[in-house]
Parts: structure tokens; C-alpha cells; sequence
């Protein structure tokens, strides 16, 4: 008997039958197997129960007086609270049974009575599994939504930074103006600074005229050279129509233009106050970006950086680093070294090197931290190298982050990719509905012959053992023959050729995986010594539909005429042969080797001739 699977929490089961000596024979069964039992003998009473104490899984009967299986299970599916119960529906092989519409209702899986226990067993731990395991992919996803609602929280904590520092810029009551070196090309960044001098000055236009007037032109030509001469922002006086006065702060930018930022000086203490609080802004600008930032001469020797890489390299002040080498700064000369000729490189190619993901260990607490990190040279006036400019950002939360995700998603495809085939998953993780109808396929049903009795005296785990190793190489016979493997029964196995994906072959393919599966087989022996054996069994036909059924539960299956006379092949066969219809026959005849069987009575069909499948023709 196979090893069945119960959880320590001991699932509960509604057994619902009109017919007490079913209901008790059940109860027996599953109790032994220390499952809680609950017991309905009508539709009215099951859905009472189920409001009460929604159970793990229901034994649902198809024909009970007053409301029927199918009745009962509309019902459990229409309320949210149950509709995720799996239900198994108890058939009788007499009952005119619409498997397809009983799918639609909602039932995870049927079961032809009178049943073995055994069978009954299987079938209600593996839905109690998929159940369980489903149950945790939502927990899963629950958790990587809110990880993904971080995630955006913070991008709009950025975005509304950005917003602040355009408010601030269109606060300010400064001329700004981007100047090219030529004083050929002046451009405007927009600020509130009419609110300063009325509406009848515009500011603006005198500056620009300015450049008009010989001495004016000079002047800041002179002031432009030595900025760009001295690499970093200079300041100088200026008037305009003899009564305006401006302090001008001008920066290099961009090799070719100066940041220029004009202020009101006409008071001597607001001059001295403005300044202050500009020095003071921009300190708490640089240092209060996210971005760690430093910078080099053309030697490699630090000039300057921010608060943020000051507290990188454990300094108390940025001040600190001027001065000072990778040498310096790194205990390892190796280490150093190679960021020296990183910087180098940089400077060689005169281009930046951008996006470059680097990872090290923070000396404080030993964590690992990943830095964006940019080189970008730095040129003067000729446009010569004369230094690089380093800027970092530390991502760490966001690869984690990434990392996180990723392997959620992960554990999620595995899971999908373990209960169905993987084209099917791909599409059902992209939305789509999946109903594929076949126009022919080719289907092989197999078990091993006497099973059951051969392992009664085995002991569990050694059955499980000895089902894992045929059924896994079966697994990879079925990759190899690109043919796909729909479920396994107890010791039957049920594979397909043709679906998901079409292929014209599906009849050789199929042959060939059943002639590997009897040689495969051969290497396994019962305690006594004796070979096992397979009965297998064959149908080529169609149509067929294939679909993922459930919403909450997915399992995919296929229907259709060709898939019971496959089955009816397996029965109808003999120990170590393979058993296919004419159809089968019909298309493989001219590469296989076959010998006619004859005609024989198949149940639900009548006589039908039959073929046994013997190996490829020379």
C-alpha cells in the first residue's frame, strides 16, 4: 500500500452520503488513518456543517435525495467563505456523470465507486497538499505585495523630495543664469525673483543687455576665465545702471558654462547674512544627498567630497580627506590600487563609467553593502583631464530587495511548474484562461502488473522508494520523447503525446516512450527475485479538450473518447506487452514492428481489433 501523507494537524473531511453504511464504512477508513471525520447524510445537513466548521476537504456523494452532489458543491462554490474547499465527488459507475460540467461546478477530483481505499486515500492527501500549498502561495504573494508596496512608498517619498527642491528653486528671489564661456549663450533657469524688485524692473533683460556694454563684457569675461582657471565657483560685485547692485556667484559647469547666481547687495548686512545662509544651503544640499560624492585632482589626490562618503570612510568632517590617497584611506595596497586604476581608466578615456555595481563589506558592522557607483571625468577650460569626480549611491535595500522578490517568485514557478506543465503554467501566469482543444493526440496508460498484493508486506517507505525511482525515470523518458506526463494514480502512470504543445509525431513519440518504459523496467526485481512487468496500453484519436481546472486549486487534465479507450488498452492487456488500437497501429505500421491481436470485447465499446506493439522495424 502506497505511504500517505498526513499533516500533524490532522485534517478534517465531511463525508456526505445518504446511505449510512457508506457514511460509517468511510469514516472507518479515514479515522484509521487519523484523519477528524464529520459525517452528513444529505446535501441540507453538509452545508449546515460546513457554515459551522468549515472542514479541510469534502467526500461529496452524486445522487442523494432532495439536492444532488452537483447542487450542494454550486452552493459551496458561490459562498467566498467556502469556495475554495476542495471537493472529491463519490460517482457511481452506473451514474450518468458530465465530468466536464462538474469541473465547471467547482469539484477537484472524482472518484468511481465502489472505490478502494487506498485509491480514496491518495486522492484526498494529494487534494489536502495542493490545498495547503496553495494556501501558502498566497501567503507568499500577500507578502511580496507588500514588499512591493514598500517599495513605491519610498519612490514617492522621492518624488516628493524632488517636488520640495523644485518648489524651493521657484521660491527663490535669486537671478540664476547658465552662461556659456563665450557669453554667446545665456540661458534662464526660472525663480520668483520679480517678487524682489516690482513689476516694473525686469532684471532679466537688464543682466542680458549687460553683455551688450564693452566694460560690463569684459568684466565677466575676466571673472568666467578664472573660474574655469581655478576650477571651482568665484565671486564679484557688479552694478547695473548705476544703482542696482549684485554680488555674482559663478561656478564651472560642464567644461563650456558657468552657473551664474546674482543677489541684491544694496544692504551690506542682508549681503553678509545671504551669504552665510548660501553657504550654509549648499553644505546642507551636498551633504543631505543620497548620493555619496567625492573628488580627485588629476594625481589621485582627494579634493573634497560629502558628509555621507565622509561617514563612509569613518571620517568626522568631509574636510578630513583633502589631501589624501587611496593609500590613505585603505588598509589593503592591493584594494587600493585597483581603484586608483579604475580612476585612471576614466581619465584615459576621458568618458565616464557609469553604473557600475561594486560590493564590499562595511567596515562598521561587517554587512554587505551594494554601491552604484559613477566615475566621471573632470575637465577644465581646454577640456583637458584634470581629475575625477566619484559618486556612490548605496543600493543595498534595493538589491535585497530584488534578491527577495526574486526568490519568491521563484518558490512560486516551482511550485506552479510542480502541478502543471510548464507552457501551461507560463500561460496561466499571464492570465489567460486555458481550454485548448486537440484535434488528435496519442495516449499511454500504464501500471505495474500486481502491485498490490506484490507490496502488502513492504513496508510503506520501501513501496514509496521503489515507486520514486520507476516513476522518476519514467519522469525523464517522457523529456526525453518530448511527450507529457498529465498524473500518476497509485502505480499508473498517464502520459500524452501531442499536448500542450502539437506535434505531428505524437503516435512515434508515444511508441518510443512505451518500448523505453519496458526496457527501463526491467532493472527492478521483487524480493523473490522475480522482473516487474508493465501492462501498457495505447489509443491514437481525438478530439480532446485540455484545461486547468479550479480557480484557487489548478490541476490540468484532458477529455475526450481517445483517453478511455487508452485506458480500456491498459485493462484489456497482458503482463510485459504493449496493447494499441488500430488507429495506433494504423499510423505507426510502417516504422514498428507490430503483431495483431485480433478482436476483442472492450467494455463500453464493443469488439474491437487490437494490436500488440513489438519494436521498431529494422
Amino acid at each position: 500500500m502506497p505511504e500517505f501523507s498526513i499533516p500533524l494537524d490532522r485534517p478534517s473531511i465531511l463525508v456526505v452520503d445518504d446511505r449510512d453504511g457508506v457514511r460509517h464504512m468511510i469514516s472507518h477508513v479515514l479515522t484509521s488513518k487519523r484523519y477528524q471525520v464529520q459525517l452528513a447524510k444529505d446535501g441540507l445537513e453538509a452545508l449546515a456543517l460546513v457554515k459551522e466548521q468549515p472542514p479541510d476537504l469534502i467526500l461529496l456523494d452524486f445522487q442523494m435525495p432532495g439536492m444532488d452532489g452537483l447542487q450542494v458543491c454550486e452552493h459551496l462554490k458561490k459562498n467566498p467563505s467556502t469556495s475554495s474547499i476542495p471537493v472529491i465527488l463519490m460517482v457511481g459507475e452506473n451514474d450518468r456523470f458530465n465530468k466536464v460540467r462538474a469541473f465547471h461546478l467547482g469539484i477537484t477530483d472524482y472518484a468511481f465507486k465502489p472505490f478502494q481505499p487506498e485509491e480514496m486515500l491518495l486522492r484526498i492527501s494529494h487534494q489536502i497538499k495542493i490545498s495547503r500549498q496553495y494556501q501558502q502561495l498566497v501567503a507568499q504573494n500577500d507578502q511580496l505585495q507588500a514588499e512591493i508596496e514598500q517599495r513605491q512608498l519610498l519612490e514617492e517619498k522621492l518624488q516628493s523630495s524632488e517636488s520640495k527642491l523644485e518648489t524651493l528653486i521657484n521660491m527663490m528671489t535669486d537671478l540664476v543664469l547658465i552662461i556659456d564661456r563665450d557669453l554667446d549663450g545665456v540661458n534662464v533657469i526660472p525663480t520668483n525673483v520679480s517678487t524682489s524688485y516690482g513689476e516694473d524692473v525686469d532684471i532679466v533683460s537688464l543682466t542680458i543687455e549687460a553683455f551688450d556694454e564693452q566694460p560690463t563684457r569684459a568684466l565677466f569675461q575676466q571673472h568666467i576665465e578664472a573660474c574655469f582657471d581655478q576650477g571651482k565657483a568665484i565671486e564679484f560685485e557688479y552694478a547695473l545702471i548705476g544703482e542696482i547692485w549684485f554680488m555674482a556667484s559663478i561656478a564651472p559647469f560642464n567644461g563650456h558654462q558657468v552657473i551664474w547666481t546674482a543677489r541684491d547687495i544694496s544692504s551690506r548686512k542682508k549681503i553678509e547674512q545671504e551669504l552665510t545662509t548660501s553657504k550654509d544651503n549648499l553644505r546642507t544640499i551636498l551633504d543631505n544627498i543620497p548620493q555619496q560624492v567625492f573628488w580627485k585632482d588629476q594625481n589621485l589626490v582627494f579634493q573634497g567630497c560629502n558628509r555621507r562618503w565622509a561617514e563612509a570612510i569613518q571620517f568626522t568632517h568631509p574636510d578630513q580627506v583633502i589631501g589624501k590617497t587611496d593609500y590613505d584611506l585603505l588598509a589593503d595596497p592591493a584594494a587600493a590600487e585597483l581603484y586608483r586604476a579604475k580612476d585612471k581608466a576614466v581619465m584615459a578615456k576621458n568618458r565616464p563609467d557609469s553604473h557600475v555595481i561594486d560590493i564590499k563589506q562595511h567596515s562598521n558592522n561587517g554587512k554587505t553593502v551594494w554601491l552604484d557607483s559613477h566615475r566621471i571625468p573632470i575637465n577644465n577650460m581646454e577640456g583637458e583631464v584634470v581629475g575625477v569626480l566619484g559618486v556612490l549611491e548605496d543600493i543595498t535595500w534595493r538589491k535585497e530587495a530584488e534578491e527577495a522578490i526574486q526568490a519568491e517568485r521563484e518558490k512560486a514557478d516551482r511550485l506552479l511548474l510542480n502541478v502543471l506543465p510548464e507552457v501551461i503554467a507560463t500561460r496561466l501566469k499571464e492570465g489567460e484562461t486555458i481550454a485548448d482543444y486537440y484535434e488528435e493526440i496519442t495516449v499511454l496508460f500504464t501500471d505495474i502488473v500486481s502491485f498490490t498484493p506484490r507490496t502488502a508486506e513492504m513496508a510503506p517507505r520501501a513501496v514509496v522508494n521503489l515507486l520514486n525511482q520507476i516513476f522518476s525515470i519514467f519522469d525523464r523518458l517522457s523529456q526525453h520523447h518530448g511527450v507529457e506526463k498529465i498524473r500518476t494514480i497509485g502505480d499508473s502512470y498517464f502520459v500524452i503525446g501531442g499536448l500542450p504543445i502539437e506535434r505531428a509525431d505524437h503516435a512515434a513519440a508515444i511508441a518510443a516512450m512505451a518500448l523505453a518504459m519496458q526496457q527501463e523496467i526491467q532493472q527492478f526485481t521483487w524480493a523473490n527475485g522475480d522482473s516487474l512487468q508493465l501492462r501498457i496500453g495505447i489509443s491514437t484519436g481525438g478530439p480532446v479538450v485540455g484545461a486547468v481546472i479550479g480557480t484557487h486549486k489548478f490541476a490540468y487534465d484532458v477529455w475526450g473518447d481517445v483517453v478511455n479507450i487508452a485506458s480500456r488498452m491498459e485493462t484489456h492487456g497482458t503482463p510485459g506487452k504493449i496493447h494499441t488500437t488500430a488507429s495506433t497501429y494504423e499510423r505507426l505500421k510502417t516504422h514498428f514492428l507490430f503483431e495483431k491481436r485480433g478482436t476483442i470485447e472492450v467494455k463500453g465499446k464493443g469488439p474491437m481489433d487490437t494490436y500488440w506493439l513489438l519494436g521498431h522495424k529494422p
